[in-house]
């Protein structure tokens, strides 16, 4: 037996999983590459189209099905379209007939060619998302033509099994997700924005994608335990360490469904205040996600992932259909959408590398090319009556000045400013500088949403990513509460709503904290909204009060963490579990 691995990727669905290895292989090579006469041509292009309807026909069954989610059906519809294209059909006939090769071959070279062309040996990571996406389908056809996958999957272990592949497709997940003993799933190709992510999230099973190296590392008869909190992948564990992970998975489960029970109504604590929780998204499906776990509002859409290093600006008409979309499936619900924020850690042909400063409302303002067809797109979408627009990297008052009057012109030649009559303009409040006008700004903007990831950053001058300055990056030094505290009390003078937005406010230790500064709303990833939400309902305000007091005397990180453990654990142990890092 070999030794054994930890592998980290991407943490795609929580949830913790064990089981013996299940390996969907692909391999290619072993696809036997037949030259063809030139009679036996017709017959190659026709046993192509029959691989293509035998492979709608099963998504179409797949669509006729009644417990099928609405988000899965319309990656479905999507799959469907892009197998059935014309120009697919007819690019895949020429290379079988200018070719002579059989159809398997003609797939697999008209497919590296298309994604040759959005690679170009990119290290986006949108894009290689989005190259994921197509794979599903050259993987879709080449099944069909070589006998199909779905007679392996037809034969699926009577034992718990963790399903590992170079990629899957939808209909794929769709017979694996009915199977009981399926207890994780781990693929090497990456998820990012791809469909793939969200209908494994839909799934709610365990899985991790974007494991280098994946298929080289799997033996035959391996174990595997699979993290999904963590994006963790244990090959070959020890006995003991597979007991203790179905122990952990098991208590999990009668864990978090407590905090299900009650997710639908408003999260106010005890003696009545509000402290609404909501969710930020990456793309349309995800909103979903946002309103199963009870959140309250879409508190960021992050709009840059519309951008790909292949240097095509999304059109004014590609804006829209996305920002539709999201408010329209949100509804009733508040969804607020942030303009292109460019870093060097998001993606766009347009990033500034190396110089920190130009991002956010700086860059958009200097690059009207990308920036107007967005604006016009956010003017026809606001019809829907429940959008908010961020602006990311404020820092001077003149920035929303201009953002609002070049909004407002905007629909005026449009015809369609009634379509402003309900939308909120809101700073995002990053850099340390806006901290100290904050009450200028306030005069400028509806509400505020407190990036916390970027204020961090910045304001204890460390990369986020660096790690020998890891330990500066916190949001528990008394600096950080602070600034928050300080931002809160100004914002609540002008009668302004404040929203903490990043990983602080998914932080179980600090909504009451939150609650007693006066914070009004809290955004993070949806499926940490249950806890959140149960936490304000269990709480106080007075609680709230004791903690802040606290906080504003504490000396350095690691009193404020010893405070808050006090404070939170031992009055809510059944809420902090050890288990789960709290």
């Amino acid at each position: 037996m070999r030794e054994r691995l930890e592998l980290q990727g991407e943490k795609v669905c929580g949830g913790i999983g064990a089981g013996k290895l299940f390996f969907i292989d692909r391999k290619y090579s072993k696809i036997p590459h037949i030259d063809l006469k030139i009679e036996e041509i017709p017959n190659e292009i026709e046993r192509f189209q029959s691989a293509v309807t035998t492979s709608e026909r099963e998504l179409e069954n797949i669509l006729s099905q009644k417990n099928i989610g609405s988000e899965t059906a319309s990656i479905l519809e999507a799959h469907k379209m892009m197998l059935t294209d014309p120009t697919l059909s007819e690019m895949v006939g020429n290379m079988i007939k200018e070719s002579r090769i059989n159809a398997e071959w003609a797939v697999l070279g008209v497919f590296d060619k298309l994604i040759s062309v959005l690679d170009q040996n990119t290290t986006d990571y949108y894009v290689k998302a989005k190259i994921a996406d197509w794979e599903v389908i050259r993987d879709k056809l080449v099944s069909e033509l070589t006998g199909g996958t779905h007679s392996v999957l037809n034969r699926l272990p009577d034992e718990d099994f963790i399903v590992c592949a170079k990629n899957l497709t939808v209909d794929e997940l769709h017979i694996l997700s009915k199977n009981p003993n399926v207890k994780g799933i781990v693929l090497e190709s990456p998820g990012g924005v791809s469909h793939l992510t969200m209908v494994l999230r839909s799934l709610e099973i365990p899985a991790v994608m974007g494991v280098p190296d994946l298929i080289h590392l799997l033996d035959y008869g391996d174990m595997l335990i699979v993290n999904g909190f963590k994006g963790r992948v244990v090959l070959r564990p020890a006995a003991d360490e597979i007991n203790n992970a179905l122990r952990k998975a098991d208590e999990f489960k009668s864990y978090f469904a407590r905090f299900l029970e009650d997710i639908s109504t408003p999260s106010i604590s005890r003696d009545n205040r509000r402290l609404r929780v909501g969710g930020n998204i990456d793309q349309t499906g995800e909103v979903d996600f946002v309103k199963k776990y009870g959140g309250e509002f879409i508190g960021l859409f992050r709009t840059e992932l519309m951008f790909s290093k292949d240097g095509e600006i999304p059109s004014e008409d590609a804006h829209y259909d996305v920002y539709y979309q999201v408010l329209h499936q949100a509804l009733p619900l508040r969804a607020a959408i942030r303009i292109f924020d460019f870093g060097e850690d998001k993606s766009g042909a347009i990033v500034t590398k190396g110089f920190m400063g130009m991002r956010g409302i700086r860059l958009c303002k200097g690059r009207p090319d990308v920036f107007i067809p967005q604006i016009r797109a956010l003017v026809r979408a606001a019809k829907l009556g429940n959008l908010d627009i961020l602006l990311p990297f404020v820092s001077t008052t003149h920035e929303v000045d201009d953002f609002r009057n070049l909004l407002y012109k905007t629909a005026e030649e449009m015809g369609l400013s009634e379509n402003l009559k309900s939308i909120r303009i809101g700073a995002m409040i990053e850099v340390p500088a806006s901290v100290f006008i904050i009450e200028k700004i306030a005069d400028e903007v509806d509400f505020f949403s407190i990036g916390t990831n970027d204020l961090i950053q910045y304001l204890m001058a460390v990369e986020r990513k660096d790690q020998f300055s890891s330990d500066y990056f916190s949001y528990y030094h008394p600096a950080v509460l602070r600034v928050i505290n300080q931002i809160v009390t100004v914002a609540k003078a002008k009668n302004k709503p404040v929203n903490i937005c990043g990983e602080m406010a998914s932080d179980p230790y600090l909504p009451l904290l939150f609650l007693a500064m006066g914070i009004d709303a809290l955004s993070m990833n949806p499926t940490s909204i249950p806890i959140i939400k149960k936490i304000i309902k269990c709480g106080y305000l007075r609680e709230g009060e004791e903690i802040l007091s606290l906080m504003m005397a504490a000396k350095d990180r690691e009193e404020v963490i010893e405070l808050l453990k006090r404070c939170m654990v031992d009055k809510y142990p059944n809420i902090f579990k050890k288990e789960w890092n709290y």
